[in-house]
């Protein structure tokens, strides 16, 4: 419906200032953003669900999770993001792996055959709220930007904003939405626990991690309901993913490719989330 969908200009928009030299993609169009459940999400991350995700689906699924994950990453590094829009889009990957989920359940799930014919399961409904998270968000789940010029350019957009509309706009703005998009892939509906963790450190930014682990070291604690801290962009502007140091670190990781996978999310995390994880 209408009522739910913002065609998206580039004037106006926070990468309004991004040249073409540093992001051919943002340069010439934005697509258009979808209201799913209260939940701001660009429509391209429907595509990454069907497409991607059957990519996923076809090199194995879940049984060769090592190998799809590796190649999202790859995916990000390269064609479909620091190469091409200059972002490495944690909310592209998240979409990619639910999009796999689906894709395994088509047969036997929403199709069963019967007499040698494939028919729609009238017992298995496709609900969307299934697959979305707010990991596919972009304003909660952090998306890594290829340089600092793109970085800079963009929180300057959002302190603007938020100066304009005196609201919390700095990503994630939610910590709530961190811990529960950690929390939905662990679903045993979705991938459960151990299997949830792996995916989370493949689709959901260092930043929520960090927050989700703050959360539960705090309920450890014995603090029922922890509050986090959000830290709010404002001017002099701030590293986006934290000291400037780890910044750097993470983007020269980033920025080798595929090989350095298995060292991407977890070495620069705090140490709380990297014993979470093993």
């Amino acid at each position: 419906y209408k009522d739910y969908t913002l065609p998206m200009e580039k004037e106006g928009s926070i990468f309004q200032n991004i040249t073409n030299r540093e992001s051919r993609a943002f340069s010439r169009v934005l697509g258009t953003l979808l209201n799913v459940r209260g939940l701001v999400i660009g429509a391209d991350k429907f595509g990454h669900f069907f497409s991607q995700g059957h990519e996923y689906f076809s090199l194995g699924g879940v049984g060769e999770i090592d190998k799809v994950l590796e190649y999202g990453h790859c995916l990000e590094t390269k064609v479909l993001g620091l190469s091409t829009s200059g972002v490495y889009s944690y909310g592209d990957l998240a979409a990619n792996i639910m999009g796999m989920l689906f894709w395994e359940r088509v047969a036997g799930e929403y199709f069963i055959c019967e007499d040698n014919n494939w028919q729609l399961n009238p017992h298995k409904e496709f609900r969307w709220e299934e697959y979305v998270s707010p990991s596919w968000d972009e304003g909660i789940n952090n998306s890594f930007y290829y340089s600092k010029s793109i970085t800079e350019k963009v929180k300057k957009e959002i302190i603007k904003l938020q100066h304009s509309k005196n609201t919390f706009l700095t990503p994630p703005i939610s910590q709530n939405y961190c811990e529960e998009m950690v929390n939905f892939f662990g679903k045993e509906s979705n991938f459960g626990l151990t299997l949830g963790k792996k995916i989370s450190k493949h689709a959901v930014s260092p930043v929520c991690l960090n927050i989700f682990a703050k959360i539960i070291n705090e309920r450890e604690k014995g603090i029922s309901q922890p509050k986090i801290q959000l830290r709010k962009w404002t001017d002099p502007s701030r590293s986006l993913f934290g000291e400037p140091t780890t910044y750097y670190k993470r983007s020269r990781i980033i920025v080798k490719g595929i090989g350095d996978y298995l060292n991407f999310n977890d070495k620069y995390l705090d140490s709380f989330w990297q014993g979470r994880l093993k």
